[in-house]
């Protein structure tokens, strides 16, 4: 029963590969830089998060996202993992019916309306937010009074809707430029001593310490901000070199069942869509 128990968390969609579930509705955020937000994961539900990387089925949630697998900078053993099983173990509530015969998600917008009405939203801590149905991020927005969204699947065509709720992530100038001229505002990462370049300025978290729950910038077309940078710093440093490394020599980079999966998606690179 959805209205009797509130619990920390709800599953907002699922499909027969993926679920998505949003925490943080009786025990607040932890994380520094986002500040207190309800937090929007998408699983994988056939496999655990470990699992599902080291097997390559996170292509379900992540598509061509280079930063796919080890180099992620969300570390899937801790908190994906944790709610994956939380999940299984019936431990979130639902904010809709699923269908497993038909597939067919039916959303409850009335309780959806509820559970994010004045919240700062994140959406995709794990996962690539264009795997939830537009209608649903929609009505999440709507009622949010804030939010964060960044895809790297900004370039397929089914996709393009979602530029009004999402950043497109860029991992190069260039990259940046070609979402700029599909309308997008962008969102990338940049080493030291690079400058942001037209169109885009430093984040305001590493300039005045703005929490994203707070800021607002990085809700898409919902803000008229500048394309957002930061600069890579720390751990993350390490992996945005791999990232640019990839990303001229992505099949270099692999192991042997990621390679078979980037193949195949080199072949579609300009066309990649996710079904919702």
């Amino acid at each position: 029963n959805n209205l009797m128990k509130k619990t920390n968390g709800y599953v907002i969609y699922e499909n027969h590969r993926l679920v998505v579930i949003a925490t943080g509705f009786t025990r607040k955020s932890a994380n520094r830089k986002t500040g207190n937000m309800i937090q929007i994961w998408i699983l994988v539900k056939a496999q655990n998060p470990v699992k599902a990387v080291l097997t390559g089925l996170d292509e379900i949630i992540c598509g061509d996202c280079p930063f796919r697998g080890e180099i992620c900078y969300v570390n899937v053993g801790q908190a994906p993992l944790a709610i994956h099983k939380t999940w299984l173990n019936g431990g979130y509530g639902y904010a809709g019916t699923f269908d497993n015969k038909t597939g067919e998600w039916i959303p409850d917008k009335a309780m959806l309306a509820r559970l994010f009405s004045g919240a700062s939203t994140r959406f995709g801590a794990y996962g690539d937010p264009v795997n939830i149905p537009l209608p649903i991020v929609k009505r999440i927005a709507d009622h949010s009074a804030n939010w964060t969204g960044y895809t790297h699947q900004w370039r397929a065509i089914n996709n393009q809707a979602y530029r009004e709720y999402f950043m497109a992530s860029t991992d190069t100038e260039e990259q940046k430029i070609t979402a700029h001229e599909m309308g997008w505002r962008s969102f990338r990462v940049i080493d030291d001593g690079e400058n942001p370049s037209d169109g885009e300025i430093v984040c305001p978290n590493y300039t005045h310490g703005v929490q994203c729950a707070d800021c607002g910038m990085c809700k898409g077309k919902g803000s008229k901000a500048k394309s957002i940078v930061i600069t890579a710093h720390g751990s993350k440093k390490k992996k945005f070199s791999k990232v640019r490394d990839y990303v001229s020599n992505p099949l270099d980079n692999m192991n042997p069942t990621q390679k078979i999966i980037g193949e195949r998606l080199m072949e579609k690179q300009n066309n990649y869509t996710v079904t919702v």
